[in-house]
């Protein structure tokens, strides 16, 4: 089923299936998963040379990814994996590239935004984008606040013991 987004960019809003963190093909995204470069395993978990997955997964990546892209992954997939996504729309059989969107793969948090598009078009699209490809980040709660905040609540249901289960009878 295809979402319904409002970017302010008519042609990317018409051309978007989905947009959503992880691995993603078509519609307007392509997303990848890069993995580190220290450290990777292959696909039957075993280890390899440092680098080679990496590599491997920048050449197996659908366009060529431009240099300031290739910096970012290797300044910041040395030891951890990465997505890369970029976003573009097809209109009368020309595709338009707004850009790319690096995101540590732990946590979904944004490392950089790299506008490539023609148009400031670009940098809305990729402005949008971001809120849908990013966790939001979340300040750890006190002890304090989380009592404060259950203060008013009901008890839950009553929790059973792990004794009370083992000795109960089967029915």
């Amino acid at each position: 089923m295809r979402a319904v987004h409002h970017s302010g960019v008519k042609a990317f809003d018409n051309y978007i299936v989905s947009i959503a963190p992880g691995n993603s093909i078509g519609g307007g995204l392509y997303g990848k998963s890069i993995r580190p470069y220290y450290g990777a395993l292959d696909g039957l978990n075993h280890p390899t040379p440092n680098g080679d997955m990496q590599r491997y997964d920048i050449n197996h990546y659908p366009i060529a990814l431009p240099e300031n892209v290739l910096n970012v992954i290797r300044r910041e997939g040395l030891r951890e994996g990465l997505y890369v996504y970029t976003l573009y729309h097809e209109r009368n059989g020309h595709r338009t590239y707004h850009g790319f969107i690096v995101t540590r793969a732990k946590d979904n948090q944004i490392i950089d935004v790299i506008v490539t598009g023609p148009t400031y078009k670009s940098h809305i699209v990729l402005g949008y984008a971001k809120e849908y490809l990013s966790e939001p980040t979340i300040p750890p709660a006190s002890a304090a606040d989380v009592i404060t905040a259950n203060a008013g609540l009901e008890p839950g249901p009553p929790s059973y013991q792990p004794s009370e289960c083992i000795n109960a009878p089967f029915a």
